[in-house]
């Protein structure tokens, strides 16, 4: 298999090194901006940086360099044969895709997160651990579903929002804003 190398050097690093590791590729090591050339030997490489603006800055230099973003999908991951996974994106242990789905690139589904039918999932969003999104459930780019949160069906959440831990959405949720609480209710 190929030789794949990690950008970041943190926790969620260490989950993508077990997953790509379960995966069958080889780590070629973790780079960080300190260490990082656009010469790093191999080409496949993976952006495991929690944080979605980082994702996205880091992730947009390497294509611009011409490197190639491995999908990592840990064996444990449950995805129907019918999702579109975009370069770079992360389906952590124990996920759930499900029929009719897209996942943007370098997005992460984290560890237990259950994406149901339907569902489009932004460029660089992070649904985090236990996060759980019914069917038709709309996320745009940048956004972090956190952990525990439950989004209910038809549901539309803009771009670079905040959805808080344990949260219960059953209003859209419009750009930029953060949500708590069940039901969620805005607070900025």
């Amino acid at each position: 298999m190929d030789k794949v190398f990690i950008y970041g050097a943190g926790g969620h690093a260490r989950v993508v090194a077990d997953a790509i590791g379960k995966m069958g590729h080889e780590i070629y090591g973790f780079v960080t901006d300190k260490d990082y050339s656009k010469d790093v030997t191999p080409a496949l490489g993976v952006v495991a940086i929690g944080s979605s603006k980082a994702r996205e800055a880091i992730t947009q230099k390497l294509i611009g360099d011409g490197k190639t973003l491995l999908k990592v999908i840990h064996p444990s991951a449950v995805v129907s044969e019918n999702v579109e996974i975009s370069e770079g994106a992360m389906l952590i242990g124990n996920a759930v895709v499900n029929v009719g789905s897209k996942i943007g690139r370098s997005a992460i589904i984290n560890t237990g997160a259950t994406v149901d039918h339907d569902c489009t999932i932004g460029d660089w969003v992070h649904i985090a651990p236990g996060a759980h999104l019914c069917g038709n459930v709309s996320v745009g780019e940048g956004t972090w579903v956190c952990v525990g949160a439950s989004v209910i069906p038809g549901i539309k959440i803009g771009s670079w929002a905040m959805i808080g831990a344990g949260a219960v959405v059953i209003r859209d949720v419009p750009n930029g804003a953060t949500v708590v609480g069940c039901p969620a209710k805005r607070i900025k």
